[in-house]
């Protein structure tokens, strides 16, 4: 499999003949030494910081037209809520159809839908409805593209170098999450909300370019594929029959509902309890992805030494801890360490578990297992952010965080004397 790998690639940096600082780059993440994976990366990391741009403007535009806790975490929810609906269905398709291909065709329309969301609010038609209905065909598209674009990943690099590849996608995404709501600040602060939105359409265009120059192995169809709703089933069985994958979806099932949930209320924290506005908010976000990006970094450099079942519950303890003191906090330089450690601590188990996922899933399978992944993540956030808005408006933001924030610590109460023995084979 991994001599089929390396025949994709047009090019192999031999690491011996690289420069100093190159050689060091390459063993800490070995996933670049596929010309294909660099060629993704740059188109990736660039799109990447045009969805944060959205993705901020989005929550700021909600809480601007109605200074509700409740419709901001409704937005985030919606941007979410299409994976519900839409990634089992591509988790068959990603095992059916040239994913090359999909992704192209769901990057082209969600820059459509970011360019309609900038003309319409530079046209002075913004109402609420809207700005939710475009959050959710934009949404729609990501559900579809995620579990694709997951096992896409596996054929460009292998399965030597995949958790290396899953925590630079990590980092690039996190690296994002701290450059694109620092941008999104600075925007809506001096100019206006279109050119966020048109920024964000503009981004595609890099990832587009990316997928285009790849030269990867020609696609050849499958003529004698089993029903797609026999194929949906064989993956949700296999996904929870399996005891190392049903359990690490269990705790990212959990991560989704309760501690992720503290995202979905941000821009109000922002305004209420640390007196910012949109430039404040781009840096709280940025702190939380600075963090995710350390994250990245630990696990990719430390991949062969991490013991996941140990990892899991110590990030899980840390992350709630941070989240219970940051209900008391009012102080805007203690809550920017505090979303660090809240975003090292997430980000360091999602790592972990996505990695652990694609190597224990056969090659035949694994676009649909990603795709109850995809379902399992990013499927159940805005349940858990729906609640966190919920519980907010009801008895105050600090409030919510702290019962938030002992939840989590329960859940990794319950993950060590219940579930980690399930992988005590995992390291």
């Amino acid at each position: 499999m991994e001599k089929e790998d390396h025949l994709l690639e047009e090019q192999e940096l031999i690491v011996g003949q690289a420069p100093h600082w190159t050689d060091q780059l390459l063993k800490a993440f070995p996933a670049f030494h596929h010309h294909n994976y660099r060629l993704f990366f740059a188109g990736q990391f660039t799109s990447l910081i045009g969805t944060w741009i959205q993705m901020v403007a989005v929550s700021w535009l909600v809480l601007t037209l109605t200074n509700s806790a409740f419709w901001v975490s409704v937005a985030s929810a919606l941007n979410d809520l299409p994976i519900l609906l839409f990634a089992l269905p591509a988790g068959v398709l990603a095992d059916r159809i040239d994913k090359k291909q999909m992704i192209i065709v769901t990057q082209v329309l969600a820059m459509i839908v970011a360019f309609l969301f900038a003309a319409i609010i530079q046209a002075n038609l913004t109402s609420l409805w809207l700005v939710l209905t475009l959050t959710f065909l934009i949404g729609a598209c990501h559900a579809v593209e995620m579990p694709v674009r997951q096992t896409f990943v596996f054929d460009v690099v292998g399965r030597r170098d995949i958790t290396s590849a899953v925590a630079v996608n990590v980092g690039m995404f996190n690296s994002a999450r701290v450059i694109g709501p620092a941008i999104a600040g600075i925007i809506i602060a001096l100019f206006s909300f279109p050119i966020a939105f048109f920024l964000n359409g503009v981004s595609f265009l890099a990832v587009l370019w990316a997928l285009l120059k790849m030269k990867t192995k020609k696609f050849v169809p499958v003529k004698d594929h089993p029903h797609p709703f026999a194929q949906l089933k064989e993956g949700i069985r296999f996904s929870f029959e399996h005891p190392v994958i049903r359990t690490l979806l269990l705790v990212l099932g959990f991560n989704s509902l309760i501690p992720w949930a503290y995202n979905s209320i941000m821009p109000v924290v922002a305004r209420q309890v640390y007196h910012v506005e949109s430039l404040g908010y781009g840096i709280l976000l940025s702190a939380a992805g600075f963090g995710a990006l350390s994250a990245a970094i630990f696990v990719s450099g430390f991949s062969e030494r991490l013991n996941v079942a140990k990892t899991i519950p110590a990030a899980l303890f840390v992350c709630g801890l941070a989240i219970f003191i940051l209900s008391y906090n009012e102080n805007f330089f203690i809550g920017l360490f505090l979303l660090f450690i809240i975003g090292f601590c997430l980000l360091t188990q999602v790592s972990l578990i996505n990695a652990t996922i694609q190597k224990a899933s056969p090659d035949y399978i694994r676009g649909r297992i990603m795709s109850v992944y995809s379902l399992m993540f990013l499927g159940v956030l805005p349940v858990g952010g729906i609640l966190m808005g919920s519980l907010a408006n009801i008895v105050g933001v600090a409030v919510a965080f702290r019962v938030f924030g002992l939840l989590t610590l329960i859940g990794g109460a319950y993950y060590v004397f219940t579930l980690q023995n399930r992988l005590k084979t995992v390291v």
